[in-house]
């Protein structure tokens, strides 16, 4: 993946989560600032008396804090599933991987990968599991990801033909 220009965000844009395309919709309120998602669109609400973030920003944040509580999730499934184990998962911001896997066991995702669909996330997932076993891309190890994942090829396809308008939604973060 290359460096991309990313949108300016605005209410009505379309964004994803789970592969569901939502409508974005902004608030001012004296309700708890808040993201939240309705049948067909990502609410955001802002505290109408406080300085606000910037609407990328707190929209990072959440679709952050989604990312690692959905892939520990999905993560833990696999690895069980696999007969593995992990050491610890972390949420990164990476410009050219979806995941990767250290020799320590260590799992490390690209929280853009929320707004995929969800087999395409348990693919991403199950292809960082199977480096527990392969630490490589051997035929064994293709062969592990495709006795879990018999489509894996349609999601490894879908990630390179619409990885880039994943990151452009939202801008690389400036913070940690």
């Amino acid at each position: 993946m290359r460096e991309t220009h990313t949108q300016s965000l605005r209410a009505g844009d379309q964004l994803l989560f789970h592969g569901r395309e939502l409508t974005l919709s902004v608030t001012t309120t004296l309700c708890k600032p808040a993201v939240r998602i309705t049948s067909q669109q990502l609410q955001v609400n802002f505290y109408r008396n406080l300085p606000q973030p910037p609407l990328p920003l707190l929209l990072t944040r959440w679709y952050r804090s989604q990312a690692l509580s959905y892939l520990k999730e999905r993560t833990c499934f696999w690895t069980k599933r696999l007969g593995v184990s992990f050491n610890r998962i972390t949420i990164k911001d990476q410009r050219s991987r979806w995941g990767s896997c250290s020799s320590l066991h260590n799992l490390n995702y690209n929280w853009r990968i929320i707004m995929a669909p969800e087999p395409v996330i348990d693919y991403l997932v199950i292809h960082e599991a199977a480096h527990l076993v392969h630490l490589n891309h051997s035929e064994a190890f293709w062969g592990l990801v495709a006795r879990h994942d018999p489509d894996y090829q349609l999601h490894k396809r879908w990630l390179r033909d619409n990885g880039l308008r994943l990151f452009r939604l939202l801008p690389k973060e400036n913070y940690q």
